[in-house]
């Protein structure tokens, strides 16, 4: 789509009235930066995704990727050699947390949803970080709580 269409549909309105509807820091920047399909294949498709979504939320309104954070700092820190503070490393685990909900969840719904599905089955579970998060060591006296509760 070129810019001229891009202003005459107020595309920027609309992607901003997309963003605003986002609760997570992540889905609010990909809302913002959504660019219209180069084809009709591409668009059938994200019609469908948009189609399959509005009918989860409806059927399952209780459905939430919640507990997962925006970790592309600590990942950052840790590409190069950096070490991460325990709330850090909680934030890191509570996504991991949240991306195998996410995943067991759609492979409870048995091939229902399948774009939204063949989304949730690409997550990586990675049990072994929220293990290892889970048995950290004391911190200041205390073990820390878990997911999404500071260290006091």
């Amino acid at each position: 789509m070129d810019l001229r269409s891009k202003k005459k549909l107020e595309y920027d309105k609309i992607c901003g009235r997309l963003a605003a509807c986002t609760a997570f820091t992540c889905s609010r920047e990909l809302a913002e930066s959504l660019l219209p399909a180069d084809n009709i294949d591409e668009a059938r498709l994200l019609q469908k995704e948009t189609d399959e979504a509005r009918e989860l939320l409806i059927l399952y309104p209780d459905f939430t990727i919640g507990g997962a954070r925006d970790i592309r700092e600590e990942l950052a820190m840790l590409e190069i050699g950096g070490i991460l503070e325990p709330e850090a490393l909680q934030d890191i685990a509570a996504t991991c947390y949240a991306a195998r909900k996410t995943r067991s969840f759609f492979s409870e719904l048995k091939g229902k949803y399948q774009v939204l599905s063949g989304l949730g089955h690409s997550l990586i579970v990675l049990k072994s970080i929220e293990t290892a998060v889970e048995r950290w060591p004391l911190h200041h006296g205390r073990r820390c709580a878990r997911w999404g509760r500071r260290c006091e």
